[in-house]
């Protein structure tokens, strides 16, 4: 009915043709906005001239990160509290009571009242969730905020376990500052059974 109203030129179509007619024009200009993303998503060049991914990549070189030593922290700790299954996975929290730590042109101890709160996924990962602070010798405190994935099913590519951490430190303005506006990662070795604590390198991307 509609092809017979255009063909024939119909001045006055019904509402319900006008209505249809409408529909078609919009469902096709819908269909010209949406054709550009879906070549771009193609990793090909688009009507807008944006340039493809590979071009991208030739324009600007990869800058690996360089990484340096910020802290090195051991931290002692306490017996583990077990605190039941959780949505992902059984949970303990192990009291974080003590410990040293040193960095360039810092050093100090460890507070007691920090806590690494853990998770047991099913999948047999691990997830820390650790929050403590560092106290200078000069008085300055730092608070640090430690979250790690451990995996210790010893994937084929390494000889040891996987551990690596996220770590935020915040400070007070003045001269460890810095640390508020870098970005940190983390590793993790347990001096168990020697003793009940955890040897820490936090790590500043440059």
């Amino acid at each position: 009915m509609i092809q017979a109203s255009l063909v024939k030129g119909n001045p006055s179509p019904t509402n319900e043709q006008s209505v249809s007619r409408r529909w078609i024009l919009g469902g096709l200009g819908s269909f010209a906005i949406l054709r550009p993303n879906s070549v771009l998503a193609g990793n090909r060049r688009a009507e807008t001239g944006l340039p493809t991914l590979a071009d991208l990549a030739e324009r600007f070189p990869p800058q690996y990160p360089q990484f340096k030593t910020a802290l090195e922290v051991v931290a002692e700790v306490g017996e583990s509290i077990e605190v039941g299954d959780g949505p992902k996975g059984r949970r303990r929290i192990v009291p974080i009571i003590g410990g040293a730590f040193r960095g360039p042109g810092l050093s100090g101890k460890v507070l007691s009242g920090g806590a690494d709160r853990q998770t047991f996924r099913a999948d047999g990962i691990r997830e820390l969730d650790a929050i403590y602070e560092l106290q200078a010798d000069d008085g300055t405190v730092l608070m640090v905020r430690n979250r790690a994935v451990v995996d210790d099913q010893k994937p084929l590519s390494r000889k040891t376990r996987y551990v690596r951490s996220v770590v935020r430190v915040t400070a007070p303005k003045g001269s460890y500052d810095w640390l508020n506006r870098r970005v940190l990662i983390g590793t993790l070795d347990s001096l168990r059974p020697e003793k009940p604590a955890v040897f820490l390198r936090f790590f500043v991307l440059e």
